[in-house]
């Protein structure tokens, strides 16, 4: 006998972008390859360490030559300092639009392309209202953030001594590595500080790990350190993964965005309740200090009221990674019954009607027009009855 949900075998893609753009995609993977599917994962060289831990994919696939540690780098220091690189890729952008357009002719082809306002195929966000602002969306559009791993490895040294001794703590992750190998060798090592008793340190000593009240690291296990009581405060640059990670463990935060998901990721953070908030072309030393000490006293305790709130608000949105493999499940087994062949027998069942009408009957106007003209009709009607 057939089951009712018969197993089926998923490919995964992922292949720009790092390790935490496919740790959701390998964790919905996880609860598919759990209901016994078989789940195939397909990357770029170079990236097949991603998979570890996930055990359950059954086999790998290599699509081509990914980038190197150095062209990450580039890329990700281009992106910080090019603040222009929309505009200067302008250029680029209508010789593609012209190039486009003028294949289109060639073959032919003189019906624009269609632009539906709502998608005929699933898509899964990685985000949850509480964090974004609530609007209507439609069902093959869905919320599901934050995917979490549902557990992570425990903390171990020199992490775990160092946040016994130090009961308040700032933890600082502008990017996945506390401090990368590239970014060191851009600080200048001599510069001097002067310490609280009055005793001088560089730049040099902190990467060293020669004061006790830092500890620098060019990777830091985030997930832990986040959920120990002693990490008050998360100085973050915002990211997807950053926001849930700090929401889900009941952080404050002191963000800083410079490009992407980041730039409206901030005020999201800040108007959660959670948050601060520094410009990263104005901010000073002297505001750091301001806000630290702003969300550290939490005079009126609103700070930690709404971070309790939105950890409660994330951790129930987290098990919703089971609705997007419901999701992924429905779609699948709908698409298998409703085609024979290449033969279409009926639409998909979570597509709105109205993506199946034109506009005039959509919008109800047909309705309208009728109405309008019954209207019109009576009155008419009743005047040549009383002539």
């Amino acid at each position: 006998m057939t089951p009712p949900t018969p197993p089926r075998k998923i490919l995964m893609v992922v292949t720009v972008g790092g390790y935490t753009h496919a740790a959701p995609v390998l964790e919905i993977g996880k609860v598919l390859a759990q209901r016994g599917h078989v789940v195939d994962f397909a990357t770029l060289e170079g990236q097949e360490s991603w998979t570890m831990g996930y055990e359950y994919i059954s086999q790998l696939h290599l699509m081509g030559h990914g980038p190197s540690h150095e062209d990450l780098e580039a890329y990700y220091l281009r992106m910080q300092e090019n603040q222009l690189v929309i505009f200067k890729a302008l250029p680029s952008i209508i010789k593609w639009v012209k190039w486009t357009k003028q294949i289109r002719q060639d073959a032919r082809v003189n019906y624009p392309l269609p632009a539906p306002s709502k998608p005929n195929y699933l898509v899964l966000i990685n985000s949850f209202f509480g964090l974004e602002v609530s609007k209507d969306i439609p069902p093959l559009v869905q919320e599901i953030r934050p995917i979490l791993a549902d557990a992570y490895p425990p903390l171990s040294e020199p992490y775990e001594g160092f946040l016994e001794k130090h009961k308040k703590t700032l933890y600082l992750a502008l990017v996945i590595w506390s401090i990368s190998e590239a970014a060191r060798r851009d600080i200048d090592t001599s510069h001097q500080f002067s310490g609280t008793g009055g005793k001088g340190f560089t730049f040099a000593s902190l990467l060293k790990g020669e004061h006790s009240s830092f500890v620098i690291t060019t990777f830091a296990p985030q997930r832990v350190i986040l959920d120990h009581d002693h990490t008050v405060i998360y100085l973050t640059y915002g990211g997807g993964s950053s926001a849930n990670e700090g929401l889900y463990h009941r952080k404050l935060m002191l963000a800083i965005g410079f490009f992407f998901d980041q730039i409206s990721n901030v005020p999201r953070l800040v108007a959660s309740g959670t948050s601060e908030a520094l410009d990263k072309f104005r901010f000073t030393p002297e505001e750091v200090c301001q806000k630290i000490k702003l969300l550290s006293e939490d005079i009126d305790g609103l700070y930690k009221r709404n971070c309790t709130r939105m950890q409660r608000i994330a951790r129930a949105a987290s098990r919703r990674k089971e609705l997007g493999a419901d999701l992924i499940e429905e779609v699948m087994y709908d698409t298998e019954g409703r085609f024979d062949g290449e033969k279409e027998l009926r639409p998909m069942h979570l597509q709105t009607a109205d993506m199946r009408m034109s506009t005039f009957k959509a919008r109800n106007w047909d309705l309208w027009l009728v109405g309008l003209v019954t209207l019109g009709v009576v009155p008419l009607a009743s005047i040549t009855v009383g002539k």
